[in-house]
């Protein structure tokens, strides 16, 4: 899959369809990013580091997937190939003006080095420094290549300084335009006009109990949970309740046997909403014949919920 994926990003590049984003990113966040993704390669007894230069901006326009595709190819390698000593990225303003600015990258290393005979090559496509590199290390050999291919689509290059068995270190310049983010607004609360609700939850799974709870109350409404459609039903003849959500697949009594117990042998015509994970073809007309008034889907969203609750209950709600 990496070999098919490279070759892929090959050709956009040398198709001309692989094009770069412009948009606001947060550098700093996609820098730590990278050095996150990449701390679990590091080997015993190697610091690997991540220097940003304070004058960095905060917010610029560009593409921040193919500045992450670069730097996890050139660390990776780096940390690849150093056993000892120490693995660094490190990233600097170089130059602004009012509207843009330049940007360094250097990644550094400790490891194995690139011999002078083969500096000139490294950058081919299928090409590693020695034959026995892809045996010992592995890799696909068109790593550098993508990245040097990467790098001139942003009108700059790569370059690389290298002493073989003492490190190597690859750095290149980036313009980018400075940039503001714009952020969402906060999204609109659920407001509701139905009053102090008090809602009996039937339903067995702990994990979906709590969910619900937590909906439920933040919707301002009382809730009282059965465990199974057994207890449900004894809760409800010494309750009083506005409404039940009843979980269709539940020991003792399911769904199905616990809403026809409370239609036929209660006489209780309290709103019943089914809450089920299955959407089979037919089971809302079979939720609806055993005596419920409405059908939620799990997982289920919050608008979906308190939009059933308003339907069975004939009340306006108030968003």
């Amino acid at each position: 899959m990496i070999i098919v994926n490279d070759i892929l990003d090959l050709s956009k590049i040398e198709s001309g369809s692989l094009t770069l984003e412009q948009r606001p990113f947060d550098l700093k966040k996609t820098l730590k990013h990278v050095y996150d993704l990449l701390r679990v390669k590091v080997h015993d007894g190697v610091e690997f580091n991540l220097y940003l230069d304070a004058g960095l901006p905060e917010i610029i326009s560009g593409d921040p997937g193919r500045l992450n595709q670069i730097l996890v190819n050139l660390a990776g390698n780096a940390l690849k190939f150093t056993m000892e000593g120490e693995v660094t990225i490190s990233v600097k303003k170089t130059a602004e003006t009012d509207d843009s600015c330049q940007i360094r990258f250097v990644v550094k290393d400790t490891g194995i080095g690139i011999s002078q005979k083969h500096l000139d090559t490294i950058f081919g496509r299928f090409t590693q420094a020695e034959q026995s590199t892809t045996r010992k290390f592995g890799g696909t050999g068109l790593g550098l290549n993508i990245v040097k291919q990467l790098v001139e689509l942003h009108d700059s290059n790569i370059q690389v300084k290298s002493i073989e068995g003492s490190g190597s270190e690859f750095y290149f310049t980036l313009s980018y335009k400075k940039a503001v983010l714009e952020t969402s607004p906060p999204e609109a609360k659920l407001f509701n006009d139905l009053g102090r609700l008090s809602i009996l939850l039937c339903e067995d799974n702990y994990l979906n109990q709590k969910l619900a709870q937590n909906v439920i109350e933040g919707f301002g409404f009382k809730i009282d949970i059965a465990e199974n459609g057994s207890q449900g039903i004894e809760m409800l003849a010494h309750g009083e309740y506005d409404l039940m959500l009843m979980d269709l697949q539940m020991p003792i009594h399911d769904g199905y046997q616990t809403t026809k117990y409370i239609r036929k042998e209660m006489n209780n015509p309290i709103p019943i909403i089914a809450m089920t994970a299955h959407s089979l073809a037919g089971e809302l007309h079979r939720c609806l014949d055993a005596g419920m008034n409405g059908y939620v889907p799990k997982p289920f969203k919050q608008h979906e919920l308190l939009e059933a609750i308003k339907s069975v209950l004939k009340k306006d709600i108030i968003f």
